[in-house]
């Protein structure tokens, strides 16, 4: 996994006085962006994403996985007018997916990638590995269907999988608005007629000797 793409989410709480929240988010954006990568994560599990009857070929195919502070309330910003802690950290890291063949690609995932540390002067913050989602795309471009395949912390760690099923008639494009496809891990809750025409991705954990 590599450190270079990131996406971090700093959620502000609602109804604090304006002259002061723009000062405090300039403030939790400069400590956010200290936030520190292990240079030699101990724990990772190799995630391997498999296509089944999928409705055509698959040339955009990447990962995101998901951290977030467990101990926020304990650790994070603290404003200083209000007395709130009005911070909660969630980062976004791209994982890189390598194509094994037409129907499989694989990345590993670090539950130790993020370091634990006194980032706001309050106490230790603790990162806690959340979820890791692929995100797949006939060619990659912005109105094509992203069919999104999730699977959670404790499916990583007891190495086990995920199958999600998709309808073949949002490929590659939907007539709906959102382009986003979620899935369903049941057949049966798709219409009767798009049942006996889906296609699913499965995603598995393995953990790896590093």
């Amino acid at each position: 996994m590599q450190k270079g793409t990131i996406l971090l989410a700093v959620l502000l709480a609602s109804g604090l006085p304006g002259c002061d929240s723009y000062s405090e988010h300039r403030l939790q954006q400069q400590v956010a962006r200290t936030v520190r990568h292990n240079p030699k994560p101990q724990h990772g599990y190799r995630l391997t994403l498999t296509l089944h009857d999928a409705p055509g070929p698959f040339q955009k195919v990447e990962g995101v996985v998901q951290y977030t502070v467990e101990n926020h309330h304990s650790c994070g910003y603290k404003a200083p007018i209000t007395k709130i802690v009005i911070s909660s950290h969630s980062e976004l890291i791209h994982l890189p997916l390598e194509k094994v063949s037409d129907t499989e690609y694989t990345g590993i995932i670090y539950t130790d990638l993020l370091l634990d540390d006194n980032y706001y002067g309050r106490e230790t913050c603790h990162w806690q590995l959340l979820d890791a989602r692929t995100l797949v795309r006939a060619t990659g471009i912005q109105k094509e269907t992203t069919f999104i395949t999730e699977i959670l912390y404790e499916s990583i760690i007891s190495q086990g999988g995920k199958t999600q099923y998709y309808w073949k008639a949002r490929y590659p494009y939907s007539n709906i608005y959102d382009p986003a496809d979620y899935g369903s891990p049941d057949p049966d809750r798709f219409i009767p007629e798009a049942r006996n025409d889906l296609f699913s991705i499965t995603l598995m954990a393995r953990e790896i000797a590093l």
